[in-house]
C-alpha cells in the first residue's frame, strides 16, 4: 500500500490544492463583484450617477452573465435618464434574463423611446409579480401601441394601494387616450386629492374635461392656470372649445330653421366661424392645432354655403393627405358646388373606397359629380348600389313588435326618379313620384321633387298645385319656395316672381338655384339682341327662275330694350331683309320698324310701325296677341298691313299685301304636341291667298343626351287669283313626314354644344301640274355659349317641284342670341 508521502500522494494534493484555491479565487470574484456593485449603487444613491454607471459598465464587462450587474446597470441607468443606453444593452435580450426588479426600468426606457409594443412585452408575464405599478405602466405601453380595450382590462382600479399621486396621473392619462374621459377624471382627482398642486394632474383633469365635452370649462381652467399647458395644448382646448360651441350652433340653426326663422338661422355658425378665424391667428402653423383648426374652418365653409373659400382654405395646406374624412367630404361638395365634378368625384370615390359600407348620403354625393361631369352611365352603376344598400326596413331590437320604415329609402327612391329627369325621361320621373307620393303623402321633399319635374314637363299650372300641398308640410322649405318663383316665372307673373325671390336671397344668398332665378330675373333688366341669317342657292332647268331665284338671302336683326319692371313692356327695333335673284336682277324688300311688347300671365301683345327703307312714305302697321290657356292650349293672332310674306315679285310689281294668321298649338307633353294654322294673304291686285298648316309631334327616343322625334306637316294653299307676275298657283298642297334628332354632344353646366340632324319626305301637289316627291334635309350645330348668349350654323338642301319642274335649294343659315 502506498504512503501518504509518495509521490502520487503529493501530486493528489496539489491538484486538490489547485482546485480549492480556484473555488476561493471564485468566492472572493463573486464577492468582490457584489461588493463592488453594491458599492455602485450606493453612489448613484448618493447622486453620483454618473461613476455608478462607468463601474456597473465595467463590473458588466467583467462579469457579463451575472444578471444582478445588468439589472443595477438598467435601474441606474434608468435614474440617470439614459434611456437610449438601456434600449442599446438590452437589444435583443429576453425578459426572462432580467430580475424582475429592474423591468419597469427597462420598459419605461422602450415606452420613452416611442417603442411602446416593445415595453408591452417586457411586462406581459413579470407585472403580476411586480405588482399595480407594472400594471399601470403595462397599460399606458398597450394604450399608446393602439390596444385600448387590452389597456383597460390591464389598468388597476383609481385608489389602488401603493399608487401615488403621479401614478395615478398616468392612470388619468391612460384612460383618457384609451377613450374613458370620465373615469380619467376620477383618476386626476385621486391624484389631486394625494397632491393637490400637482400640475400633470391638473393638465389630465382639463383634458379630461374636454373629452366629457365640458370644452369650455377645461379652457376656463386652463385659462385660469396660465403656463399650465404648452401653447400647442392649449390651441387643442380651444379647437375643443370651438368645436362644441360650433355643434350648440348647429343645433340652433336647425332650432331656427324649424321656427322658420331662415334669415337668421346662419348667425350662430358664423359667429363661430369668426372665433376660429382669431384663433388659428395665434396658433403655429406647423402645428396639430392650427391643421385641425383648417380642417375645422373648412367645414363649417361648406356648412354655411362657402365653397369658393373651403376650397381656397384646403388649396393651401400642405398636408392634405392627412386630412380627416369630415375635411376631405366637406372639400368634395366645395369641388362640387363650384364646378368641378371630376375633381368631386375623386375624392368621392377615394372616400367611398376608405369605407365598408358608406352611407347614402356619400353615395348621393358620388351620383351627383358624375351626373355634372356627364357620365351618366358611371351614375348609374352608383344609382344601381345606393338601391341596392339602402334596405326599405331597418332592423330593431327583438322587444319591438315589428322592423321601421328607413325614411333614407325615400330620398333614394327620389333620387331614382330624378335620375329619369335627368335623362330626359321627365315622363317616368312624373310616373315614379307620383306612386312614391301616394305611399307617403305627408313627404315635402317627394312633392317638391314632383312639382318641379311638372314644371320641367311644361305644366307649370300643375306645378303650381303639387308645389301647395308640398307647402301644407314644408312652407318654410327652400325646395317649396323656390318652385313657387320658377312656377312664377313660367306663368309670367312677374309681381310674383319677384316677391318671392327677394325672399329667397334674403334667407338662401348662397342657394345655386337661388343664384339661377336671381341672374334670370336681372336679365329681363337687361337689354337683348337677336339675328339670323340665311342665304341659299336654287338650281333647276336653265330656263326657269325658281320660286325664291336663283339665289336668296333673308336677313333679321331684332334689339330689345329691357323689361319695365312695373308695367312689363319693352321697346323694340326690327331690321328684315329679303332679296332673290331673278332673272339676273336682285329683288329686295328692306324694312326697318320699331314697336312696343307686352308679356304678362302667359300672355303677349305687340304692336308694331315699320317702313321700307327706300321709300319712308310707306308705312306698315303690325299686331300681335298670343295666349296660353292653361298649360297645354295657346292661340295667338297677328295682323300686318304690309307683310313681308308678300312675294319678292309681287312687291317688285308694286304690289303689298295684308296679313291676317291665327294659329293653335296644343302640348300634351313634351312627347306629343300639334299645331294648326290659318292665313289670309291680301294682295292689292286682288288676290285672297288663304293658307293652312297643321301637324304634330311625336318624341321617339330621349336618353342623357340624345332625343329623337318624328313629325307630320300638312300645308294647303288657294288663291282666289292665280297667275300674275308671282308664283301664284290655283291651289297647292304637301305633306310630309319629319324625324329629327338632337345630340348633345358636349357640356358643361352652362355652356354645350348640340348637333341637330333633321330630315323629312312627303309629297307635294300642284294644281294642273300634279303630284311629286319633296324632301329637306338639314345639319346645325347650336353653341350655348353661357346663360346669356348662344349660338348657331347650319346647312341644308331641299327639293321640291313648281310648275312642273324640280328645283334643288341648298342653304346656309346663321344665328346668334344673347343679352348685354
Amino acid at each position: 500500500m502506498t504512503g501518504i508521502g509518495s509521490a502520487g500522494d503529493r501530486s493528489i494534493l496539489r491538484a486538490l490544492a489547485g482546485l480549492g484555491l480556484t473555488v476561493l479565487l471564485a468566492t472572493d470574484v463573486a464577492a468582490g463583484t457584489d461588493a463592488a456593485r453594491e458599492a455602485a449603487v450606493e453612489a448613484a444613491r448618493a447622486g453620483d450617477g454618473a461613476a455608478a454607471i462607468v463601474e456597473l459598465e465595467r463590473l458588466h464587462r467583467s462579469a457579463p452573465t451575472d444578471p444582478a450587474v445588468l439589472a443595477d446597470l438598467v435601474v441606474v441607468l434608468r435614474n440617470e435618464g439614459e434611456n437610449e443606453r438601456i434600449v442599446e444593452w438590452m437589444e435583443g435580450r429576453a425578459p426572462a434574463s432580467l430580475p424582475d426588479y429592474a423591468h419597469m426600468s427597462w420598459a419605461g426606457a422602450l415606452r420613452d423611446q416611442g417603442r411602446f409594443a416593445d415595453a408591452a412585452d417586457v411586462l406581459a408575464d413579470s407585472r403580476h409579480a411586480i405588482g399595480p405599478r407594472a400594471h399601470l405602466l403595462y397599460a399606458a405601453a398597450l394604450a399608446e401601441s393602439g390596444f385600448p380595450d387590452q389597456a383597460l382590462e390591464a389598468l388597476p382600479a383609481p385608489g389602488t394601494p401603493g399608487l401615488d399621486a403621479d401614478e395615478h396621473t398616468l392612470m388619468a392619462y391612460v384612460l383618457r387616450i384609451a377613450g374613458e374621459p370620465r373615469a380619467a377624471l376620477r383618476a386626476a382627482r385621486h391624484a389631486l386629492d394625494a397632491e393637490p398642486g400637482l400640475e400633470d394632474a391638473l393638465r389630465q383633469r382639463i383634458l379630461a374635461l374636454s373629452g366629457v365635452g365640458a370644452a369650455g370649462s377645461a379652457r376656463r381652467l386652463a385659462d385660469a392656470n396660465p403656463g399650465l399647458m404648452s401653447a400647442e395644448l392649449h390651441a387643442t382646448l380651444v379647437n375643443d372649445h370651438l368645436a362644441a360651441q360650433l355643434r350648440e350652433a348647429l343645433r340652433e340653426r336647425l332650432r331656427r330653421e324649424r321656427a322658420g326663422q331662415m334669415a337668421r338661422r346662419d348667425e350662430p355658425v358664423e359667429e363661430v366661424l369668426e372665433s376660429l378665424q382669431v384663433a388659428r391667428l395665434g396658433m403655429d402653423p406647423g402645428g396639430t392645432a392650427f391643421r385641425r383648426n383648417t380642417h375645422d374652418q373648412i367645414f363649417v365653409l361648406r356648412e354655411l354655403g362657402r365653397h369658393a373659400e373651403a376650397v381656397a382654405l384646403w388649396e393651401g395646406l400642405e398636408d392634405r393627405d392627412a386630412a380627416p374624412p369630415y375635411v376631405r367630404r366637406a372639400v368634395a361638395d366645395g369641388y362640387l358646388a363650384t364646378r368641378e365634378p371630376e375633381r368631386a368625384g375623386e375624392m368621392y370615390a377615394a372616400l367611398i373606397g376608405e369605407s365598408d359600407s358608406p352611407d347614402a348620403s356619400l353615395l348621393t354625393s358620388r351620383y351627383f359629380s358624375l351626373i355634372e361631369a356627364e357620365d351618366y352611365a358611371a351614375a348609374a352603376e352608383v344609382l344601381e348600389r345606393l338601391v341596392d344598400e339602402t334596405p326599405i326596413w331597418l332592423r330593431v331590437p327583438e322587444e319591438r313588435p315589428a322592423d321601421t320604415p328607413n325614411w333614407e329609402r325615400v330620398g333614394v327612391e327620389q333620387l331614382q326618379a330624378m335620375d329619369r329627369a335627368y335623362r330626359n325621361r321627365a315622363d317616368q320621373a312624373d310616373a315614379m313620384l307620383a306612386e312614391r307620393i301616394r305611399r307617403a303623402p305627408a313627404n315635402a321633399d317627394l312633392r317638391n321633387a314632383h312639382a318641379r319635374v311638372l314644371r320641367w314637363r311644361g305644366w307649370p299650372q300643375a306645378s303650381v298645385e303639387a308645389t301647395q300641398l308640398a307647402e301644407l308640410e314644408a312652407p318654410e322649405a327652400a325646395d317649396t319656395r323656390l318652385n313657387h318663383a320658377a312656377n312664377a316665372r313660367d306663368l309670367g307673373d312677374f309681381a310674383r316672381w319677384e316677391q318671392e325671390l327677394e325672399t329667397l336671397e334674403r334667407d338662401f344668398p348662397r342657394n345655386s338655384r337661388v343664384r339661377t332665378l336671381a341672374r334670370q330675373w336681372e336679365d329681363r333688366g337687361r337689354p337683348a339682341i337677336r339675328g339670323e341669317v340665311e342665304y341659299g342657292r336654287t338650281s333647276g332647268p336653265d330656263d326657269q327662275t325658281g320660286l325664291t331665284g336663283d339665289r336668296d338671302l333673308r336677313t333679321e336683326l331684332r334689339l330689345d330694350s329691357p323689361w319695365s319692371r312695373r308695367n312689363h313692356l319693352r321697346a323694340f327695333a326690327l331690321h328684315r331683309t329679303e332679296q332673290g335673284e331673278y332673272d339676273d336682277r336682285w329683288l329686295r324688300q328692306d324694312r326697318v320698324g320699331v314697336g312696343l311688347e307686352w308679356e304678362a300671365l302667359r300672355r303677349n301683345a305687340w304692336v308694331r310701325l315699320d317702313a321700307d327703307r327706300q321709300d319712308s312714305s310707306q308705312l306698315g302697321l303690325a299686331m300681335g296677341w298670343s295666349h296660353w290657356l292653361n298649360d297645354h292650349w295657346n292661340y295667338s293672332l297677328e295682323v300686318d298691313s304690309r307683310s313681308l310674306h308678300t312675294p319678292l315679285r309681287a312687291s317688285d310689281a308694286g304690289l303689298d299685301g295684308e296679313r291676317l294668321n291665327g294659329s293653335v298649338f296644343w302640348r300634351a307633353s313634351e312627347r306629343l304636341s300639334a299645331y294648326g294654322g290659318l292665313s289670309l294673304l291680301r294682295i292689292d291686285d286682288g288676290n285672297r291667298r288663304v293658307s293652312a298648316t297643321a301637324g304634330a309631334t311625336r318624341r321617339l327616343h330621349a336618353s342623357a343626351h340624345h332625343v329623337t322625334e318624328g313629325g307630320v306637316d300638312l300645308f294647303a294653299e288657294r288663291n282666289s287669283q292665280p297667275g300674275g307676275p308671282y308664283f301664284n298657283p290655283r291651289h297647292s298642297a304637301s305633306g310630309s313626314l319629319r324625324l329629327e334628332h338632337d345630340w348633345l354632344t358636349w357640356r358643361d353646366y352652362d355652356r354645350s354644344l348640340t348637333q341637330e340632324f333633321r330630315v323629312s319626305a312627303g309629297m307635294g301637289y300642284q294644281a294642273d301640274f300634279g303630284s311629286a316627291a319633296i324632301g329637306d334635309a338639314g345639319y346645325h350645330h347650336r353653341w350655348q355659349l353661357g346663360p346669356r348668349w348662344s349660338l348657331h350654323y347650319g346647312v341644308g338642301a331641299s327639293t321640291r317641284v313648281y310648275d312642273g319642274d324640280r328645283e334643288q335649294r341648298y342653304y346656309l343659315q346663321a344665328g346668334f342670341e344673347g343679352r348685354f
